[in-house]
C-alpha cells in the first residue's frame, strides 16, 4: 500500500506529498476543533432529543486542522510547513485543500462529514 501520493501545484508547480492516511492524533486535532464550545441545544424535539449544532467556524477549522498534518513536505522540504502554507497562492491552496478533503473523506469521515454532525440528535435524561 502507497501510504503518500504527490501532486504538482497549479501555480507555482510545487511538488507536495501528502499522507493519504489520517492518524488517530490527526482525528482527535480536527474534532477538538469541530467541538470547541458546542453545546446541545436546548429546545427539545418530539422524541425527547436535543440538537447538538455546529457553528460553521467549527466545521471548517475541524477540516483545515488536517491540512498541515498530512503535508510531508513541499518540493522536498519538510520544514516550515505551516508557515509555507500561509505564503501560497490562493489557486494553490485551493489544489491542495481539494486533495485533502479527498483523503479526509475516505479515511477520517470526522471532518469530511461534520456538515452531517450538526444533524445529529442526543437523548436527553
Amino acid at each position: 500500500m502507497n501510504d503518500e501520493i504527490e501532486i504538482t501545484l497549479p501555480v507555482s508547480g510545487e511538488k507536495v506529498i501528502i499522507r493519504n492516511y489520517t492518524t488517530v492524533g490527526d482525528d482527535e486535532k480536527s474534532e477538538s476543533a469541530l467541538y470547541a464550545g458546542v453545546q446541545l441545544d436546548q429546545q427539545t424535539n418530539k422524541d425527547s432529543s436535543g440538537n447538538i449544532k455546529f457553528p460553521l467556524a467549527n466545521i471548517i477549522a475541524s477540516q483545515k486542522a488536517y491540512i498541515p498534518r498530512l503535508i510531508k513536505s513541499i518540493d522536498d522540504d519538510s520544514t516550515n510547513i505551516e508557515l509555507r502554507l500561509k505564503e501560497l497562492r490562493s489557486e494553490d491552496y485551493a489544489k491542495l485543500r481539494e486533495e485533502i478533503d479527498k483523503i479526509t473523506g475516505a479515511h477520517s469521515p470526522k471532518a469530511k462529514g461534520a456538515e452531517k454532525a450538526s444533524k445529529v440528535t442526543t437523548k436527553s435524561s
